[in-house]
């Protein structure tokens, strides 16, 4: 297993950077998909006729998500600069 502390340390050869990094973001895209599907479902749950009886899971799923949705997304904004840094020091090495 890629330890993220050797991938920090700059310890793990380019290929194995390079497979994690791709990984993570699409793990965590994978993730982002999830919480728009949790925002549709939302919405959908917010029709009159069902909005009474869940209301306040909409409101805990709402304001959890969305913490979870922007965390993912600053994750992979990070993920891709880390990426562009690779590619930058791989055309350095070659």
């Amino acid at each position: 297993m890629i330890s993220i502390k050797a991938l920090c340390d700059l310890a793990l050869p380019a290929e194995m950077k390079e497979l994690f990094l791709k990984e993570s973001e699409t793990r965590l895209n994978q993730a982002l998909q999830t919480c728009k599907r949790i925002s549709q479902l939302i919405r959908q749950a917010k029709q009159p006729e069902n909005a009474k009886t869940v209301s306040e899971l909409i409101e805990y799923i709402e304001n959890n998500h969305q913490v979870m949705e922007e965390r993912n997304k600053i994750a992979i904004e990070l993920l891709n600069t880390a990426l562009e840094e690779l590619e930058k020091l791989k055309s350095r090495i070659n």
